[in-house]
């Protein structure tokens, strides 16, 4: 069988033609279909509604085969820690900015924080009573035992040499020849 090539269109026979190069945005036998990476109508003559680039922000991996939606548009392959319709803000429990491609995890302690979701803009969490940190992480001064919910040093004026205690453990620092946490 010879076969019959015309401009961006290849056949068998003259009923079967396929087309080689579609337009940017078109693909299929016929280009009838939206390209990766592409979505709309492919038969719309509005340009508004014809094949046009996926809105993402950035934030998919142009390598990446389905992207986003062939009808919608709605990215389905967010990157960089975002979600949304079209990868436009960050993921639960993560900061910063989608659009500036700067989101990252929050990182809230899980004993310190309220919840694991931090402030949008500057990352930090919100604190339990006794903790503190951007993470929540430490104790305030005048409170200790990091994992027991930093409570209150309430050293002993007596037999310790002041009123602080160590932050990880809780431990007052004791007068020599006294023992005890507090």
């Amino acid at each position: 069988l010879s076969q019959l090539v015309l401009e961006g269109a290849a056949a068998v026979n003259q009923d079967e033609y396929v087309c080689t190069a579609c337009e940017a945005g078109y693909d299929g036998n016929k280009c009838e279909i939206c390209a990766d990476g592409y979505f709309g109508d492919p038969f719309a003559s509005d340009p508004q509604k014809s094949c046009r680039p996926c809105e993402c922000n950035g934030n998919i991996d142009n390598a990446a085969i389905g992207n986003c939606d062939r009808t919608t548009g709605e990215c389905l392959r967010c990157i960089g820690y975002t979600t949304g319709p079209k990868c436009e803000e960050c993921l639960p429990n993560h900061w910063g900015s989608a659009l500036a491609h700067t989101c990252r995890p929050c990182r809230c302690h899980s004993f310190g924080s309220l919840s694991p979701q931090c402030s949008n803009q500057t990352g930090q969490c919100q604190c339990r009573e006794g903790y503190t940190s951007d993470r929540c992480d430490r104790c305030l001064p005048g409170h200790g035992d990091v994992g027991n919910g930093c409570p209150e040093c309430k050293c002993n004026i007596t037999g310790s040499l002041g009123t602080l205690c160590d932050e990880v453990s809780g431990q007052c620092v004791c007068k020599r020849g006294i023992y005890g946490k507090r």
